[in-house]
């Protein structure tokens, strides 16, 4: 706190002369910016050449953070909000200004860091650990936050149809963005109601759609800031080197954990007699959620333990004091752990497009089990806006991602050289019962029936003969041996 209290002790100076050579919080470019008011009281306000934004003089340090905001971007919210939020926003424009750049409001690690190319996937998370006091964080001056305004009035009767059901949770924010890039939490009507089917389908997840529509963010600024964020919200994220060898590289990604510790020695068992010269990665993600979830169905969905998660998750409250229960039960954003990683798990497919474009290794294979497969499915959509492909194979085994989206999978397919594998079993309860129940039955997933269309890229394969039994989602890794096998004989 010493730090803090002499920082905001500090006179605020102004800036040396009328231009300044410094990193934006807004387009998080280094050049220059010219003095466009100078002020007695507060900070001189600059204007960045690059992107024409409001900047101030950060009180930590010589870099720019953001100032008030421009009739340009106050026009643009404006069409994000209600009338209440334009009223809101037209003072922010005046007033609204930040303290801190955003090295120093934890926005990201640091400006020189977001370009950084690595040798090795395991050198990406070192990249951005904070590696500056977090002003924020600790209490200081904080930016003023623009937010809609306006209550959403929400019943129990205005939830009893899946389509309202997931149009509600669209509303309140949990969903991400359409596919225009557009907040779903900002639509209304049919527009709403259907941006909000498709992220639950499957198709549309948090921060895909923004490096999907921009490809070469990959790799660069745009996608450096986002995986700041989502990097900083999973204290579990990681990336291993199991193992040093040729090529291709293998990436590995769990879904359930049965042990707690996430050393891949149950896909290594399977892997090396098929291919013991690989080089072998694994990402480690929402680590604790995974290991609750394996231990709660270790036993299979049809102990007590399991059919409490799967009441819990389907439960439709009519409590009169919370209107917003039956939502929060039925889509688990509160507390429920299969939520809570399956939309994490979009963020980390996001995060390992970002590290595959930002290595210089040319080729993978990636594998992965049940939520694992759906990182992997995001990771594909981001991908595909890349020119050029370092995807050779993908293996879904027992895919917890679904399949009902042709435009989304044809889109999976561009960002691969050779095959995506699709695994299922039709035994896997799992799947069956809890992932449609989780997603109000408008989804069905990849894991226990074949990903339709006619693409020669997809390949599905019936494991159903010795995928089978009460732990059936939790076998796939015992056999993946003999699934490798099968792929490749």
């Amino acid at each position: 706190m010493a730090q803090v209290k002499k920082i905001i002790k500090r006179t605020k100076k102004a800036g040396k002369g009328d231009t300044v050579t410094a990193f934006c919080s807004w387009c998080y470019q280094k050049g220059k910016h010219d003095l466009h008011d100078t002020n007695w009281h507060t900070k001189n306000e600059y204007v960045c050449r690059n992107c024409e934004c409001f900047v101030v003089e950060c009180t930590a340090c010589k870099n720019m953070a953001k100032g008030r905001l421009t009739d340009k971007q106050v026009a643009q919210l404006k069409k994000q909000v209600g009338k209440k939020g334009k009223r809101r926003l037209s003072a922010l424009g005046d007033n609204w200004k930040n303290e801190f750049c955003a090295q120093h409001d934890g926005t990201v690690s640091d400006f020189k860091e977001l370009t950084k190319r690595v040798a090795r996937l395991d050198q990406y998370p070192d990249s951005f650990k904070p590696q500056h006091t977090n002003f924020k964080k600790v209490g200081t001056i904080t930016a003023g936050v623009i937010t809609s305004a306006g209550v959403l009035a929400i019943t129990a009767a205005s939830v009893g149809t899946a389509p309202a059901v997931a149009a509600v949770a669209g509303k309140l924010g949990v969903l991400g963005a359409a596919g225009t890039g557009t907040a779903i939490s900002t639509l209304s009507g049919a527009a709403l109601t259907s941006a909000s089917l498709a992220a639950i389908g499957g198709t549309v997840a948090s921060g895909t759609v923004i490096l999907t529509a921009a490809g070469a963010g990959l790799g660069g600024v745009a996608g450096g800031v986002l995986t700041n964020k989502y990097v900083g919200e999973d204290k579990y994220f990681g990336i291993q080197n199991i193992r040093r060898g040729g090529t291709p590289k293998t990436v590995f990604i769990n879904g359930f954990l049965q042990q707690k510790d996430v050393e891949f020695n149950d896909w290594m068992t399977g892997h090396r007699p098929c291919f013991p010269e690989e080089t072998l990665y694994g990402v480690t993600w929402a680590s604790k959620d995974l290991y609750e979830l394996g231990r709660t169905l270790g036993a299979g969905i049809g102990t007590e333990v399991a059919k409490r998660l799967l009441r819990r998750i389907a439960k439709k409250s009519t409590t009169k004091f919370n209107p917003l229960g039956p939502v929060i039960t039925a889509f688990g954003v509160a507390k429920n752990p299969w939520h809570v990683s399956m939309f994490r798990a979009a963020k980390i497919g996001v995060i390992l497009a970002d590290v595959v474009s930002r290595s210089r290794e040319k080729s993978y294979t990636l594998v992965g089990h049940s939520l694992g497969c759906r990182v992997i499915y995001y990771a594909l959509q981001a991908l595909s806006s890349k020119d050029k492909s370092k995807i050779n194979d993908v293996i879904f085994l027992g895919g917890a991602v679904g399949k009902d989206d042709p435009a989304g999978w044809e889109i999976a397919t561009k960002a691969i050289n050779g095959n995506i594998y699709n695994c299922y079993s039709k035994h896997d309860g799992v799947l069956s019962k809890l992932y449609r129940i989780a997603n109000a039955n408008l989804s069905h997933p990849i894991g226990i029936s074949p990903i339709p269309g006619r693409n020669s890229k997809i390949k599905n394969i019936d494991c159903s003969a010795f995928i089978l039994g009460v732990k059936a989602h939790l076998m796939w890794k015992e056999h993946y041996e003999d699934i490798l096998r099968r792929i490749y004989k």
